[in-house]
């Protein structure tokens, strides 16, 4: 029997960080750290290493949480077709699908259409794939 793609947020570790941009309308994006501040900002670069998944709505200069491993909602910025893809951010902090030479953040739980919420677990890889 298949199951239905929900939605959810599992047990993880989360870490606060400083919103180093507006990030109100951006609770479940894929996030960095500002290496020239130290605060926390979206993706910005397609595949490039990030931290993991924003899990509040904070304004500029407010507190961040960030889910850096764990079970985890995550915007899609593309469509995934295939349980346990490997995902990546886009250039707005959205999640797509990791190919060689990009930095995985996770891995997705379900399948995905673009612009759904879905699950992955976050389980950030600092060595480009293969």
């Amino acid at each position: 029997m298949t199951q239905p793609n929900i939605a959810y947020n599992g047990e993880g570790i989360d870490i606060g960080f400083i919103a180093g941009a507006d990030l109100r309308t951006k609770q479940f994006y894929i996030v960095k750290i500002d290496t020239s501040t130290g605060k926390v900002v979206l993706g910005s670069s397609a595949g490039e290493k990030c931290l993991g998944v924003l899990q509040n709505a904070p304004n500029s200069d407010q507190a961040a949480l960030v889910r850096v491993f764990g079970v985890t909602k995550v915007k899609s910025g593309a469509s995934f077709s295939s349980p346990g893809s490997y995902v990546q951010t886009t250039t707005s902090g959205t999640a797509d699908v990791a190919t060689t030479g990009d930095f995985p953040v996770g891995q997705m739980l379900g399948t995905a259409a673009s612009a759904d919420l879905a699950t992955m677990h976050v389980n950030v890889g600092y060595v480009a794939m293969a």
